[in-house]
């Protein structure tokens, strides 16, 4: 907010009164606002907003920076081939810079996709019924991503198991190793002084048992896990077979009303009603910008 005068010799003096009022003013309805906030979350009256797109686009600029990264690996390897011993090590530490840019890269795609994967669950659980007032996102959005997927997708049906299993453990893995201090990506945060030297001394993840173990996880490589990823991508994201997809591919806020009156669920009975919603919704909207009622 800005305050604005004509004569400031003149002026000033009163302006920072006006000022100073207005702030003690903010400072006293604050509660008040924050009553009106939380009063309003226990409701259904609400838009979510729906950034799906936006954290789709980051996913995808990490993924081609990372192809095109590792295609210059791949080229480089072809080049070393055919040099002798002493060309080979002039270029090994330049070798060995691409290869860490390349992990770099491969961890932001991972970290990208599942801040993407994160956002699209809640606005599905929206349209598919779990989610009915602004309390219930805001609880399932303080959730873990797991929680969050089996709020979405069934991981008994045998096609999203495998789906599931694979990201579960490349979130564990790859994602909290980056978020929780890289220590390791099975938890590696000690070496044990042992006679046959180094022993690697492991943090267990699990919330039950041994905190500590020597025994590793199965470790993901990067590559492996960017095909995962890709995998689900394709499976959930690229593939018209969910519904509540192609509504959150629209840019549309999820409407907590729609689920209360069970808008989206004669929705989500055929791909025409669907269709029907998301144009509806997008000439309401378009009227609304052009002040057009």
């Amino acid at each position: 907010m800005g305050l604005f005068i004509a004569d400031k010799e003149n002026q000033e003096n009163e302006c920072q009164e006006i000022v100073k009022k207005i702030n003690n003013a903010v400072k006293v309805a604050k509660p008040y606002f924050d009553w009106i906030a939380n009063e309003a979350a226990k409701q259904s009256n609400l838009n979510v907003l729906n950034l799906s797109l936006r954290l789709y686009s980051r996913y995808i600029f990490f993924l081609k920076e990372y192809k095109k990264k590792t295609q210059e690996d791949i080229s480089r390897k072809d080049a070393e081939e055919a040099l002798v011993t002493g060309q080979f090590l002039s270029i090994y530490a330049e070798s060995k810079e691409l290869k860490k840019e390349t992990e770099w890269l491969a961890l932001s795609v991972i970290d990208a996709f599942y801040s993407f994967t994160e956002h699209i669950f809640i606005h599905a659980a929206i349209i598919k019924g779990s989610l009915l007032t602004g309390a219930d996102v805001g609880r399932l959005a303080q959730d873990d991503w797991a929680t969050k997927f089996k709020t979405c997708l069934n991981v008994q049906d045998k096609l999203v198991r495998p789906h599931y299993d694979k990201l579960a453990l490349i979130k564990k893995q790859i994602r909290n190793y980056m978020a929780h201090g890289a220590f390791g990506k099975n938890g590696e945060a000690f070496q044990i002084h042992s006679k046959v030297g180094a022993v690697p001394l492991l943090m267990n993840s699990q919330k039950s048992g041994s905190r500590f173990s020597i025994q590793p996880d199965t470790e993901f490589e990067e590559k492996e896990a960017i095909k995962a990823i890709e995998d689900f991508i394709h499976f959930y994201w690229d593939s018209d077979d969910f519904l509540e997809i192609i509504y959150i591919r629209s840019d549309l806020p999820s409407i907590l009303t729609f689920t209360n009156d069970s808008t989206y669920e004669d929705a989500l009975k055929s791909l025409n009603n669907m269709e029907s919603l998301i144009e509806h919704l997008n000439i309401v909207s378009d009227n609304s910008a052009n002040m057009d009622w």
